[in-house]
This record gives C-alpha cells, sequence and structure tokens, in this order.
C-alpha cells in the first residue's frame, strides 16, 4: 500500500470519497453542515465518522484540514485508513473518530484559514480570559501583511524580514507564529471569540466523550519540517503527564515545548484544547502530525502572497491563480514520493496511537 492513490485533487472530491468509505464500511457519518458554500457552490460540511462502541473508555481521535487547505494530506490518511482496511486494526474497546474537514471553508476554498480570517489553531482559547500578547508580531505587522496594492511590496518587505531574522535569530522571528489576535487581517489571527468550528465541535464532543476516561488526538498539518516526514509535536509541556504519555507512545522523536536544540512553533489555542474542554475527566495525549513540504520561506511567502491577495488584491487580479496555486503546492506537494512518504508515517503513528490506548 503506497497510498498514492488517497490523494484528491479537491476538497469537493475529497469529501465525496470519505463519505462513500465511510458507507461501504458501514461507519454512520454525522455531517455538521457549514453556512457558506464552495466554490462551485458545493455544500461544505465537518463530517464526524465513529468507528467503535458508543461508549468506549478509550478514543483515538483523527482530525484534518484544522488549517483548510493542509487538508489534502489529513484527507488522505482518513480515506486510506477506511478503504485500505486499516480500521480493523483497531484494538477491543478503543474507538477511533475520524473528523474530516475541521475547517472545511479553507479546504474548499484553498485558504489556511477560515471565512473570518481566523487561524483555527489559535482559536481554541478561553475568550473569558484576557487575550494572549504578542508584541513581537505587533511589531512586523506591517512587513508580514503589507496592505499596499502592488504586489512589488511583498517582495521588498520580504528581504526586510529576512534581515530581522538574521540580526533577531531564528527563535525571535518563529515567536511570531505563536499567534496574535489585534490584526484580523494578518496572519495567525486567533479570533476574538468562538468559531462556527470551535463552537460545533466542542458541543458535538461534549456530547460523545462523556464515558471516555483516555483521549488521544493526532491532528494532522503540513507546511513545517523535513520534506514528507511526519514530525509529532506534542500538545503538552514538558513534564506534564500528558507530555510523558505520548513520549512513551510514539517514542524519543517527539518534539516538545523546551526542546534544547530543537526550534519548533508550540502555540496556544491548538485543537488539543477542544477535547480538553469536551472531556476534562478524561487523560489526554494529543499531538501535531506535521509533514514537512517546501522550504520555511517558500511556505512562509506563500501564506503572504495569499493573504494580500484575499485582503488587498483585486477579484480579477492576474497574478490569482498563481498565487492560490503557489499556497497549494506549499502545503501539498503533488508528488508521489511525498505522498508515499506521509502514507507510510501517517500509518506508523496512528497504530502507536491504538496501541498506547489499548495498553494504558
Amino acid at each position: 500500500m503506497d497510498g498514492l492513490s488517497y490523494f484528491s485533487a479537491s476538497y469537493r472530491e475529497a469529501r465525496q470519497r470519505f463519505l462513500t468509505a465511510c458507507e461501504t464500511a458501514d461507519h454512520p457519518v454525522v455531517s455538521l453542515r457549514h453556512p457558506l458554500a464552495g466554490p462551485q457552490g458545493e455544500e461544505l460540511a465537518m463530517d464526524m465518522a465513529w468507528l467503535g462502541p458508543p461508549d468506549a473508555k478509550a478514543v483515538l481521535v483523527s482530525a484534518s484540514a484544522t488549517h483548510g487547505v493542509e487538508g489534502y494530506c489529513g484527507s488522505a490518511v482518513q480515506l486510506g485508513w477506511l478503504e485500505s482496511g486499516l480500521y480493523r486494526e483497531r484494538p477491543a474497546g478503543v474507538a477511533h473518530l475520524l473528523v474530516h474537514a475541521v475547517n472545511p471553508y479553507g479546504f474548499a476554498w484553498t485558504r489556511r484559514t477560515n471565512e473570518q480570517n481566523v487561524d483555527l489553531n489559535r482559536n481554541f482559547i478561553d475568550f473569558q480570559c484576557p487575550l494572549p500578547e504578542n508584541p513581537g508580531y505587533d511589531v512586523l505587522a506591517d512587513l508580514l501583511c503589507p496592505s499596499d496594492p502592488d504586489p512589488a511590496r511583498l517582495a521588498e518587505t520580504h528581504k526586510a524580514l529576512e534581515a530581522f531574522e538574521a540580526e533577531q535569530g531564528l527563535d525571535a522571528f518563529m515567536d511570531i507564529l505563536l499567534g496574535q489576535y489585534r490584526h484580523p487581517q494578518g496572519l495567525f489571527y486567533g479570533g476574538l471569540g468562538k468559531t462556527w468550528s470551535n463552537q460545533n465541535l466542542v458541543s458535538w464532543l461534549k456530547e460523545r466523550l462523556p464515558a471516555a476516561r483516555q483521549v488521544a488526538l493526532i491532528d494532522i498539518h503540513t507546511g513545517y519540517g523535513p520534506y514528507g516526514y511526519g514530525d509529532p509535536m506534542s500538545s503538552h509541556g514538558m513534564g506534564d503527564p500528558a507530555d510523558r504519555r505520548v513520549r512513551d507512545w510514539y517514542g524519543a522523536d517527539i518534539s516538545t515545548e523546551g526542546d534544547g536544540d530543537r526550534v519548533f512553533p508550540q502555540n496556544f489555542g491548538d485543537l488539543a484544547n477542544a477535547l480538553v474542554e469536551a472531556a476534562p475527566q478524561a487523560a489526554q495525549a494529543s499531538i501535531t502530525l506535521e509533514f514537512g513540504t517546501r522550504s520555511d520561506w517558500d511556505v512562509f511567502d506563500a501564506l503572504r502572497h495569499e493573504n494580500w491577495l484575499h485582503h488587498h488584491g483585486p477579484s480579477d487580479s492576474p497574478d490569482g491563480p498563481a498565487i492560490k496555486e503557489k499556497l497549494r503546492d506549499a502545503f501539498y506537494p503533488e508528488e508521489d514520493t511525498w505522498k508515499g512518504k506521509v502514507w507510510e508515517r501517517a500509518v506508523e503513528v496512528h497504530l502507536k496511537a491504538l496501541r498506547g490506548l489499548a495498553e494504558t
């Protein structure tokens, strides 16, 4: 099983294939319909398939498209899990929940964010508390997302951002990825309240997880790290029992906040918080499974250009299709080598999670 056939060409195709695979395997699906439609008027929805006993004490949640355009990868993994028959590897007593397209709008419209420009992996915070501060982003906001209608300005600001990284260091530059709540048209914007995806997912999980005593999350992402390699990033700080749990399951290559020589963005408000809110009684074990694609600067520039196009570029911009294609390629390289690596690693990580839940 090389996994190549599981990758789709559009959200519409990915969703239909997922629903068909669930029907074929006799797994009922709950579809939460999004209020907006896709580019061809197609229905958008967060689709959820529950595999296993409804009152399972141990539950693995696999999520795709938290960052919309990254959904090609996660959807392929979920489809492959069903079509290959690997879903039969689920240990007795363990349930497996597939959440297809947490952010269906971004998946369909080739955006990383949702319909409000919200980065969903920064939205799962307690909005009753003061919003997190990110002064580093405030300083760089105009360079990151210039409002100038001339696209040449993006090239100029790229040079300034490279100079900032060279002077301040990679760690300081990566701090801007923590998320921000002051610039609605900027990158990594967490919003000012719970989004549609946040509200609906948490509400549904609360209904399904009251019996759970162990909950694990694999949130599938792309765009950061070595090409085709799935880096398991812990959602828990070092010393947290949940972090020790994921280290036991996935091995020494797990990335965790505070690791000495490994630089990666440890954000607040990620999807793992949805499980904490929905099932506070359960022991947690959440990771982001991050598959590398292009170079960091290529991915970053693709985000900046698409954000400029969405907010400031004319709707008939001749550069529009190329900008959208660059963003898609930054998070979904349509290359057999990459797809094969993704599938092999995703299977390995999911099997480890299922074993961990069964043995704990």
